[in-house]
């Protein structure tokens, strides 16, 4: 959705968009797969249903697919541009800095930069493929992958027994769910105001931003709801809160064909 959003694409479809999207969907695979491998341990605590967990999907298997994706995934990108294949290469470093290497998932600020990265990533590429687009409108698709940095703690409500299993430093970790959730809540309508205000002032991206500081709202009212309660698919419902919140602006974002 994002490169959709990026590109264009449903608007002034071109060859370009399709490729970049063909290519940078197996770096997301890959990277999502690597990360089910490094969190075998506390997905099995958490009881959770990931293919790797559940012994549906090997190690091995997971990890010569991941490197299978990620060549055919840069050699796609390399036909759009040099600097997308660079682009990619940058989200597969940082998405091994997340699962493995300094293991930034384990530290709430690292986890938040690797987030918000990521996707600011995914837009500049799509954007790249996409020559004849505004140039004002890359600032408002970095605003929703720096809120999306900001945000992406939501995650972190329903996996607190598997995170404290392995030394994980998530907000709910450090300042228990109630005060992650009010910390949370303030973050969000913090950075989707910041995002509503910049963009009227800007006089471009106000339909996303209205639609993220909506999101940003329910977001907070929902991590207050539910961040605490003791059955995990409850308060999983922040997460869900926070990828609707995205599903929502993206498709707004696409809906307009704002970047032409």
């Amino acid at each position: 959705m994002r490169l959709v959003a990026a590109t264009g694409l449903l608007w002034h479809p071109t060859v370009q968009a399709l490729i970049v999207i063909a290519g940078w969907l197996p770096l997301v695979i890959a990277i999502y797969v690597y990360n089910g491998v490094s969190d075998i341990s506390s997905d099995t605590t958490n009881g959770s249903a990931r293919p790797i967990a559940s012994g549906q999907l090997s190690c091995v298997a997971a990890v010569r697919w991941c490197q299978y994706s990620a060549v055919v995934g840069l050699c796609v990108c390399w036909l759009v541009a040099p600097a997308v294949s660079i682009l990619g290469v940058a989200l597969l470093v940082i998405g091994w800095a997340y699962s493995a290497g300094p293991c930034l998932k384990n530290k709430p600020v690292g986890f938040g930069v690797i987030v918000g990265l990521g996707a600011a990533l995914t837009y500049i590429a799509g954007w790249f493929a996409s020559p004849e687009s505004e140039t004002g409108t890359l600032p408002v698709m970095l605003v929703v992958a720096a809120w999306v940095g900001l945000c992406c703690a939501s995650k972190d409500f329903s996996d607190v027994d598997g995170d404290r299993l392995a030394g994980r430093h998530t907000w709910p970790v450090i300042f228990g769910p109630r005060g992650a959730a009010q910390l949370l809540g303030a973050v969000a309508i913090t950075a989707g105001a910041a995002a509503f205000v910049w963009s009227v002032e800007a006089g471009v991206g106000v339909a996303p931003a209205v639609v993220l500081l909506g999101g940003s709202l329910l977001l907070a009212v929902v991590s207050r709801v539910s961040g605490a309660k003791p059955d995990r698919a409850t308060r999983r419902r922040p997460y869900r809160a926070f990828l609707a919140t995205q599903y929502a602006a993206n498709l707004t974002m696409i809906g307009t064909g704002f970047v032409y």
